[in-house]
């Protein structure tokens, strides 16, 4: 969306936390980055829980700081806390706020925001109940235009790896997942005898000591590079949010999805686009132990 807002002469700004993985993304499309302060409100107990409302304060006064300086004509928010700040910001300045919500049932960060935005778009049809009468947009889910264009040849070049074996793309989510990580890596010597593995491991996982494992690259993330290794890829394995898996379901061939305890299997496939919903090209595993099962017993199946 942001090349495309950039090609039609908009002035775009980005406003996330300090350190976030969304900083490097963003600097790359040569877009202005400004970080403020954030906290998550957990529904948990966590010693963090009374720390992170003054950092959710101290970035609501950023927020209200910027917006008074770049002064925009509207906000388009993706939800996460880093949001609020800016979303209540952009309210006391009367600026128009647009927020999307990816999931079928709206997360705690989009339900502080909700009042104070102008339209609320979403993906799914039973989305619209849960949200403020007469703000629901219908949108569906961004998808990049050119994930669907990858290069298989580029892919192969870019990794090092060979057609001699199928592929297996490996994706724990933009911070990544410990979980998934550890079982890959610790079933790498099973796998690699009849597959090659892409590894996007998340933001400060990558473990040196596989660096020269032949048959196995890993890479924090991946940018322009992921449409080629979509197309390049029999399959992916993913823990994913809403959006990631939307554009998984529209590029890959077979996907393996894990659903997380609120959203069961079935209505994970239900969120899926129409053509896929009751096709045998997805799995699901709701154990820690998935992965095991999957890359010792079930991944034939996909081949």
């Amino acid at each position: 969306m942001l090349p495309k807002l950039k090609e039609l002469g908009y002035d775009i700004h980005y406003i996330g936390s300090y350190n976030g993985i969304e900083k490097e993304l963003i600097e790359q499309f040569g877009i202005p980055y400004h970080g403020i302060s954030t906290g998550k409100l957990r529904r948990y107990f966590s010693v963090q829980n009374f720390t992170d409302p003054f950092r959710v304060i101290k970035g609501l006064g950023e927020a209200k700081k910027l917006v008074k300086i770049l002064h925009p004509d509207v906000i388009f928010s993706k939800g996460g806390f880093v949001s609020v700040p800016v979303v209540l910001a952009g309210k006391s300045r009367h600026v128009p706020t647009i927020i999307h919500e990816s999931d079928m049932t709206p997360g705690l960060a989009n339900k502080i925001s909700m009042p104070s935005a102008s339209k609320i778009c979403c993906n799914f049809p039973e989305t619209i109940p849960h949200l403020p009468e007469g703000k629901a947009v219908l949108s569906g889910s961004p998808i990049r235009a050119e994930l669907l264009h990858g290069d298989k040849k580029r892919a192969y070049t870019y990794t090092c790896l060979t057609p001699e074996k199928p592929v297996i793309l490996v994706v724990g989510g933009s911070s990544g997942s410990k979980i998934i990580n550890d079982t890959v890596r610790s079933l790498l010597p099973q796998i690699l005898k009849n597959y090659q593995v892409i590894h996007l491991c998340g933001k400060g996982n990558l473990d040196p000591t596989l660096h020269n494992t032949e048959g196995y690259v890993q890479y924090e993330y991946a940018n322009a590079e992921l449409a080629d290794f979509f197309a390049v890829s029999e399959l992916v394995i993913s823990r994913a949010g809403a959006t990631p898996s939307a554009s998984f379901w529209h590029c890959a061939n077979r996907i393996c999805s894990s659903p997380c305890q609120q959203r069961p299997a079935a209505e994970t496939r239900f969120s899926m686009p129409i053509p896929l919903q009751n096709k045998d090209s997805v799995r699901f595993w709701k154990r820690k132990h998935c992965l095991t099962t999957l890359c010792l017993t079930r991944l034939t199946i996909y081949t």
